[in-house]
């Protein structure tokens, strides 16, 4: 996925909305995002979303929206 590929995917979210990364589909969690980073690898830049503090376990009804659930 690219930037902009990321950015057509939220872009008919709710812009208040905060943002979350989940982690382990048989094991659920719920993480914060950190800073992004862009680093060159091989001559391309590449932008990291690194996990910031897991807060929480996933809750079902994400689960289940991603398919990991029943």
């Amino acid at each position: 996925m690219t930037v902009i590929e990321l950015l057509e995917a939220l872009s008919d979210l709710p812009e208040d909305a905060q943002v979350m990364l989940a982690s382990q589909p048989a094991w659920p969690f719920e993480y914060s995002l950190g800073d992004p980073v862009v680093v060159d690898v091989e001559g391309e830049p590449l932008v990291y979303l690194p996990e910031g503090t897991q807060t929480r376990y996933l809750p079902g009804a994400a689960a289940r929206e991603l398919g990991w659930r029943e």
